[in-house]
């Protein structure tokens, strides 16, 4: 899953900016569950995304503040 969709699970109104700060504050352990990659979009361009597996998705949940974080 990207930043953007696991934020938007997560209700977050800046889903990217949130997701930035949760991965800066634990870094060690979310660099191995993630992964950045280029994406090329319907109109050409591409851009840079990082996606994370599933345990990545749940140590996010983890860390989340968000009410939803512990229905997922």
């Amino acid at each position: 899953m990207t930043r953007k969709q696991i934020g938007e699970a997560l209700e977050y109104s800046d889903p990217k900016i949130a997701l930035s700060k949760i991965h800066t504050a634990h870094k060690d352990r979310l660099d191995k569950l993630s992964k950045v990659t280029d994406l090329v979009t319907l109109d050409n361009k591409t851009r840079q995304v990082v996606l994370y597996n599933e345990r990545g998705v749940m140590e996010i949940c983890r860390w989340s503040r968000q009410p939803k974080a512990n229905a997922l």
